[in-house]
Parts: structure tokens; C-alpha cells; sequence
């Protein structure tokens, strides 16, 4: 793998915890289980456990099926990373 490629593959990594993170801080706000928000998601609790962990296939319509449950845009999952890339460009 070229240096480029592996570069890519480690932004898309860092941003994938980022995600991972804001799904944990958001099920652990509304007080829900993992088997709980895996339904809602319409997977199971195990591979919701991988997405906790960073370790998933981002899908957006499951994000927007999580969104639209916790009443919240979209955009919130990726609150964090954007502000830490902005932070990163000022310096």
C-alpha cells in the first residue's frame, strides 16, 4: 500500500472512533442498551457492538434511522471530528 493510500486509510479510521465515541455518548445520554438501539438500527446487538468499538461499514441510513430515534440531525455523529479537523487546519 502506497504512503498516500495508508494515510487515507488512517483519516478514515480516526473518524470512524470519532463516530463510535458520539454512538456510545449518545445511546449512554438516553439511557439505552446496546440490544436496544441494535433493534432500532435494524441490526444486531452484536454488530452494534462492533459500531461502538469503530470496528462497522458506516451505513448512512442506519445513522439516520439513529438520528431520527434520538432526535437529533445526522450531522451530530460527526460534530467532534469536524471540530478537531478545523482545530487542525488553524495550526
Amino acid at each position: 500500500m502506497c504512503k498516500v493510500k495508508r494515510q487515507i486509510k488512517k483519516i478514515d479510521d480516526v473518524r470512524l472512533k470519532a463516530i463510535a465515541k458520539r454512538l456510545a455518548l449518545f445511546r449512554d445520554k438516553n439511557k439505552k442498551t446496546q440490544a436496544e438501539v441494535a433493534v432500532v438500527a435494524g441490526i444486531s446487538g452484536v454488530q452494534y457492538s462492533r459500531w461502538e468499538s469503530g470496528n462497522f461499514d458506516l451505513s448512512i441510513s442506519k445513522l439516520l434511522r439513529l438520528a431520527d430515534y434520538y432526535g437529533i440531525s445526522i450531522q451530530e455523529f460527526f460534530v467532534s471530528d469536524i471540530l478537531k479537523e478545523v482545530k487542525s487546519l488553524k495550526n
